[in-house]
């Protein structure tokens, strides 16, 4: 192999031609290389879709206090505090000395809750 992978993989991007032209072990590792650059740009991008899920999430969200959460779930408070510290509940947390919850997240939990319930039958 004369020229290096990537530059084989660069021509093979610009030109797909390029691979009649190459051995066995060659198209292997430009296929190795492809791979890679593909998982790596998949990445990214799933990192770009949640910034931009995040950011429209954080622009609608607003803190509910512990009470109203019991309220929406059916729950005491008690219950809620105990559930935060077991990861029960992710949309609560501890704002210093109280308990608050993300709305947004509060309907994502109820959504994931229910569409499972939907799912099993």
């Amino acid at each position: 192999m004369t020229k290096s992978i990537n530059t084989l993989a660069a021509q093979a991007v610009e030109n797909p031609e390029v691979l009649a032209t190459l051995g066995e072990a060659e198209i292997r590792s430009v296929m190795g290389t492809l791979t890679l650059l593909a998982a790596a740009a998949h990445a990214r991008w799933l990192t770009v879709l949640e910034t931009e899920q995040a950011s429209k999430h954080a622009s609608s969200d607003r803190l509910l206090s512990i009470k109203e959460i019991a309220s929406r779930v059916g729950c005491s408070k008690a219950t809620l505090a105990r559930g935060r510290k077991s990861g029960q509940y992710p949309f609560i947390l501890k704002d210093g000395g109280r308990l608050v919850g993300s709305e947004a997240g509060l309907e994502r939990w109820i959504k994931s809750r229910t569409d499972r319930k939907f799912s099993r039958n």
